[in-house]
């Protein structure tokens, strides 16, 4: 499900996003952030139907391993 995470990412880089823990992230640490997020919507572009749904699997399940979900 593309996407499924770009209002999150649009909160943290136009700076009214709060993390539960209260900290307020660094220029520098968003920009990473943003650069990471793009590079991977750039990924996904380049796979396949198969792999992109793979990859998606992939990703719900490490989510779920580490707790965040």
């Amino acid at each position: 499900m593309p996407g499924k995470h770009t209002k999150l990412f649009k909160r943290i880089f136009h700076g009214d996003f709060r993390p539960a823990d209260g900290m307020d992230y660094s220029r520098a640490y968003k920009r990473w952030m943003k650069e990471n997020y793009e590079a991977h919507q750039r990924f996904r572009k380049t796979l396949k139907k198969g792999q992109l749904e793979a990859f998606d699997e992939l990703e719900e399940m490490d989510i779920e391993l580490s707790g965040r979900a």
